[in-house]
């Protein structure tokens, strides 16, 4: 809701943007670097005087990753696409690991349906619902 608050972002952006994007107001979440999109890798060293990934480059990171993940967050900033740039600054936004999931859930009754969304929060062993929200019957 807040993406289609911000102007001039039409239906078509949204829709193209937002499985790529989140906004979550807390904690130290990091990037995980396993689970990012192919559109968020392309963007990892779109900073400042920085040129963007190639297409080559966003392919030899997705071949590093494989269906495995990558082998370590520090083999992953050795990696030959990074080499010469002053990459401190990314480096302290990456992880290994995710500590928010999105839940969605669909049920169908008397050909009515109904969606759940909640927002969860993994902390060690335990999980925590940090927000829910509940489509009503279409």
């Amino acid at each position: 809701s807040e993406l289609r608050a911000v102007a001039n972002v039409t239906q078509e952006i949204y829709e193209a943007v937002a499985p790529h994007v989140m906004v979550w107001g807390g904690g130290s979440s990091r990037l995980n670097i396993h689970t990012a999109s192919e559109n968020v890798l392309r963007t990892l060293n779109d900073r400042g005087n920085l040129a963007p990934l190639t297409p080559g480059d966003l392919d030899s990171l997705l071949a590093a990753r494989g269906e495995a993940g990558f082998e370590a967050l520090d083999a992953f900033k050795e990696l030959a696409v990074f080499e010469g740039k002053d990459m401190a600054d990314l480096w302290a936004n990456l992880g290994e690991n995710s500590d928010y999931f999105l839940f969605t859930a669909e049920a169908e009754v008397a050909d009515r349906r109904a969606r759940l969304y909640s927002v969860l929060h993994r902390i060690q062993a335990s999980t925590n619902i940090v927000a829910r929200s509940f489509v009503r019957p279409w």
